[in-house]
């Protein structure tokens, strides 16, 4: 298996701010299967692409509800106690749940949603969430400048959508993408993609995942095992299981401390596979 490393610095300390760790109220925090606002997210400010509309607003043309969402919620979910397990779907997965103290201090947090990324204003990257009942058409869109406005504790943050790994690429840097901006703020690792993901074929991964983190695999075993099961179901085509990716600081340095706990490497600074399948 293979786990990447956003950046060298993250090596020495620097990625995130040492946060210790509480006793976990939650196990898991789940946000998945918002409902969208197409008029509201369509309203916010962005960067102009050459045909004179705002880039997100294209994007937000495009959404749709994510079905398989809710199913990937519910699947995610029976692999933890009960009462360790905290839901925010529909109109409760809002920007202000997903901000909140108990995703905040959650073990895992694991976020299913639309999210944007486009090269075109590669500093404009979020996730889509409810909008507020006050219409405001800023709270149906979080920002990676919001997420790095406080801390995390999770030990693990999953952003089940599409391109969460991807973001402005600053030399010498790497990546600037939600997945970074959670690690910047003390979580431990993040399983990230790195291009377009499908509904179902994403919540069948998610729960692959989970079945074989539940079984007592590490973090990048499981992306190895989950990879594997969606191979044997889809065939060789990586779209389906190669988008994928874990991004830790600790596993990487666990393995370049020679434990043998992990192998890990100093990817390039964009687009990879984020494990090996054979």
């Amino acid at each position: 298996s293979l786990t990447m490393l956003p950046s060298a610095l993250a090596l020495v300390g620097d990625e995130a701010e040492g946060l210790s760790r509480p006793a976990f109220e939650h196990d898991i925090v789940i946000f998945a299967d918002p409902v969208f606002s197409l008029s509201a997210l369509a309203q916010l400010d962005a960067a102009p692409d050459p045909a004179g509309r705002t880039l997100r607003g294209d994007w937000a043309d495009g959404l749709a509800r994510l079905p398989w969402s809710r199913f990937e919620a519910q699947s995610v979910a029976e692999r933890f106690d009960e009462g360790r397990v905290l839901t925010f779907l529909d109109r409760d997965a809002t920007k202000a749940n997903l901000l909140s103290p108990a995703a905040r201090r959650a073990r895992i947090l694991h976020v299913a949603s639309h999210a944007f990324f486009d090269p075109r204003a590669p500093d404009l990257v979020g996730l889509a969430a409810t909008p507020s009942a006050s219409g405001d058409p800023a709270s149906g869109f979080v920002t990676i400048q919001e997420l790095l406005a406080g801390n995390f504790a999770s030990e693990m943050v999953v952003i089940s959508g599409c391109e969460t790994g991807r973001g402005a690429n600053l030399r010498g840097e790497g990546l600037m993408s939600l997945a970074r901006g959670f690690m910047a703020r003390g979580v431990d690792s993040v399983l990230a993609t790195h291009w377009p993901v499908a509904d179902r074929p994403s919540a069948m991964f998610m729960g692959a995942f989970y079945e074989a983190l539940a079984d007592g695999a590490s973090p990048p075993a499981a992306l190895q095992q989950a990879q594997i099961s969606l191979r044997d179901q889809f065939g060789n085509v990586p779209f389906f299981w190669g988008a994928y990716v874990l991004e830790s600081a600790t596993v990487a340095s666990s393995a370049a401390g020679g434990d043998g706990t992990a192998r890990s490497g100093l990817a390039d600074d964009h687009q990879g596979q984020g494990s090996v399948v054979d």
